[in-house]
């Protein structure tokens, strides 16, 4: 994701707040090169791991699950507020329209729960 640095936002308590704020998220894994991604709700527990630990939930028919093991890449995206900027809203003779938005790409290796008793907590 293109990200100028006036944009870049590294403070992981700000970046927690926008995934609890916005947590349906996409779920993206690339077996064998394909892309292969999900809708779902993810939930934070910022008090694990070093920058937190999301837990969301896959139907064992869902396709993607099928390569979901232990180790598996990962990247979930977060999407928060967004809205459209007209040119005419800057001072100046010449300007482009934009898009502003809000986003979180957390990066990471999953680890499946088929635990029964875990799983239920």
């Amino acid at each position: 994701m293109y990200t100028p640095s006036i944009f870049e936002e590294t403070d992981l308590e700000r970046l927690h707040e926008l995934i609890q704020a916005y947590p349906f998220a996409l779920l993206m894994t690339w077996p064998a090169g394909v892309p292969a991604i999900t809708h779902l709700p993810v939930i934070l527990d910022a008090s694990q791991g070093e920058h937190g630990t999301l837990f969301g939930h896959l139907a064992k028919k869902n396709p993607q699950s099928q390569h979901l093991n232990k180790g598996t890449e990962a990247l979930i995206i977060f999407q928060g507020a967004h809205a459209y900027i007209s040119p005419t809203w800057y001072a100046g003779d010449f300007h482009v329209p934009t898009w502003n938005y809000t986003a979180v790409h957390a990066h990471g290796y999953l680890q499946p729960i088929t635990d029964a008793a875990t799983v239920q907590q």
